[in-house]
């Protein structure tokens, strides 16, 4: 494992796999560098980029936006023909895994959700003809996170995955870093410990 993660750290390979019968990819959420959601139309499947192993996690409704953080959440989408101002034209409601309502938002703009997690939406103008504008709705303290993993889906609707090993590596250093601290500050080096006596 520290040999793999050493040669990974100065290697500039680019690994790259395409996913067997998985096409029309709505929404990719990375979890952590190697374990990423797919949102594939009513599925959401989770993908672990390393061993390539694929495991459905559960299902979305129409019209719901999924995001993800210490567990699924959704983002059902409702949109209204309005007369006047003072009525809304866009309604989100945040429901968790349990499909529990956490919080609904009603807007006076048409908008469509582009991300979610328990501390925000980012939302964007949702009919073409109007002008673009990009929403930041605030759930709590804002937490953002660095993508490592790439997926794209080619002119044939096949869906590729391609990561840096060497990011790949630098992450899980990291990790293994944080560990180390975490047990050493459990264990204090500086506290003599008794010897053994039979």
């Amino acid at each position: 494992m520290i040999i793999y993660l050493l040669f990974s750290l100065f290697s500039q390979e680019r690994i790259e796999y395409m996913l067997p019968n998985i096409v029309e990819v709505q929404q990719v959420i990375e979890l952590v560098p190697q374990k990423v959601l797919l949102v594939n139309e009513k599925d959401i499947l989770q993908l672990d980029v390393l061993s390539k192993d694929i495991k459905k996690l559960g299902e979305r409704g129409g019209n719901e936006f999924v995001g993800y953080d210490n567990g699924l959440l959704f983002c059902r989408i409702e949109h209204y023909i309005i007369d006047s101002e003072d009525e809304f034209s866009t309604k989100f409601t945040v429901l968790d895994e349990e499909r529990d309502v956490v919080k609904e938002f009603q807007f006076f703009e048409t908008i469509r959700p582009l991300y979610l997690d328990n501390n925000m939406i980012v939302a964007t103008t949702a009919v073409d003809f109007l002008e673009k504008h990009f929403y930041k709705i605030s759930l709590d303290d804002l937490v953002r996170k660095r993508n490592v993993t790439t997926i794209r889906e080619d002119v044939f609707g096949n869906v590729w995955v391609s990561y840096s090993t060497r990011d790949m590596a630098k992450i899980m250093i990291a990790t293994l870093k944080l560990n180390l601290k975490i047990m050493l500050n459990i264990i204090p080096m500086n506290v003599p410990r008794p010897a053994f006596t039979p």
